[in-house]
């Protein structure tokens, strides 16, 4: 998984996500929304391609950087 230099910048410094909103991700990119809510900006940007965790739910792709990032999704909003 690939993390993006601005991701690490934030992290050096002791930036919290509460302070600094969500980076939009690079092209090619997508954002794990179960990081994004935990505030785990080393683990947010996931590359969008075949190995990647997904899930299509109603006509909607939800990338994921891990499954276990999946499992937690599926299980607090996922049918």
């Amino acid at each position: 998984m690939s993390r993006s230099p601005a991701l690490f910048l934030l992290l050096a410094l002791g930036v919290s996500s509460c302070e600094t909103p969500i980076p939009e991700p690079r092209p090619g990119y997508a954002l794990c929304t179960p990081c994004v809510e935990a505030g785990d900006l080393a683990c947010l940007e996931v590359k969008m391609d075949a190995d990647a965790v997904r899930l299509e739910q109603d006509g909607v792709t939800h990338w994921f950087c891990s499954e276990s990032c999946r499992d937690e999704w599926l299980e607090n909003r996922g049918r």
